[in-house]
């Protein structure tokens, strides 16, 4: 990320959070049978060391059912809601199968997260509307 950030008290200046997030929200929600598992493991890396573990098990779980189904799909952010390590994003989420369009929806993702030395850390991304499972 290009220039300075400045992190007081876990909470970082400019467009860090914001960044971050959409980085995460890319990787997370918009893919295709071909890229989702590569995108996963770029997810992984954001993720703190003890929600690894069980993210990667969940993420890659998730690419293994899309790679099988052949189902696409792609988000895009319309709002971003910011409470202290809690971010919630709403937008539009289209999934396709070929060129079939399977579903068109809203939906609205809740993020964990910890700025630790520096870093943004990643410790959930789940549904809103499904608090136990990450993404899907």
């Amino acid at each position: 990320m290009p220039g300075t950030v400045e992190v007081v008290q876990g909470r970082a200046s400019g467009d860090y959070l914001p960044e971050s997030v959409e980085r995460v929200c890319s990787r997370a929600s918009t893919h295709s049978p071909h890229t989702a598992r590569r995108q996963f493991n770029e997810l992984l890396v954001y993720y703190a060391p003890e929600a690894y573990a069980e993210a990667s098990a969940l993420w890659y779980s998730l690419a293994g059912r899309i790679e099988e189904s052949q189902v696409s799909s792609v988000f895009y952010p319309e709002k971003f809601s910011v409470e202290k390590e809690v971010i919630e994003v709403f937008g539009d989420l289209k999934q396709f199968t070929g060129t079939t369009r399977l579903e068109n929806t809203t939906r609205t993702y809740r993020i964990t997260y910890q700025v630790r030395d520096g870093r943004f850390s990643l410790l959930s991304f789940k549904e809103k509307d499904n608090p136990t499972e990450e993404h899907q």
